[in-house]
């Protein structure tokens, strides 16, 4: 599925816009409950839908329902990045923003032909349910060098 509809880029910014971004039963791990009883799979109203690459912060930012996740990262060099936390408001944990989050961040790596250090056990674990990303892993780089 490809949910990359534009990358639009300037000197200091780059964003990635999603088309769906609700999370199915499947991307949740079907009908789970927070301990409020809620189910996560609900849809999230008002998500902008857009991954911005906020280079001043070195973080990927995600607005939704007024709330930002972010994925932070290091420079290694000019070609490689070290994504080190990934961040979700906990009102919103559940509702797979995280995954969204990490696929448009690695969406924005491989369209510009960057390369990806996954220092963070959220995008480690991504990496590991979506095994195709790895093509954006370095191969200079190792998790254990850092």
């Amino acid at each position: 599925m490809d949910v990359l509809n534009s990358v639009s880029t300037n000197s200091e910014d780059s964003i990635v816009s999603f088309g769906s971004f609700a999370a199915t039963n499947r991307e949740v791990g079907g009908n789970r409950r927070q301990p409020s009883g809620k189910l996560l799979n609900q849809p999230i109203s008002n998500c902008m839908n857009t991954i911005h690459n906020n280079t001043h912060r070195h973080r990927f930012e995600l607005e939704t329902d007024g709330k930002v996740s972010i994925v932070e990262y290091q420079k290694v060099d000019g070609e490689t990045l070290a994504l080190v936390h990934t961040e979700v408001d906990p009102s919103l944990e559940g509702h797979g923003i995280g995954s969204k989050l990490v696929e448009g961040v690695l969406e924005y790596i491989e369209q510009h032909n960057l390369k990806i250090v996954p220092l963070c056990p959220f995008v480690s674990a991504y990496l590991k349910r979506h095994p195709d990303w790895n093509r954006v892993v370095s191969t200079s780089y190792t998790a254990t060098g850092f």
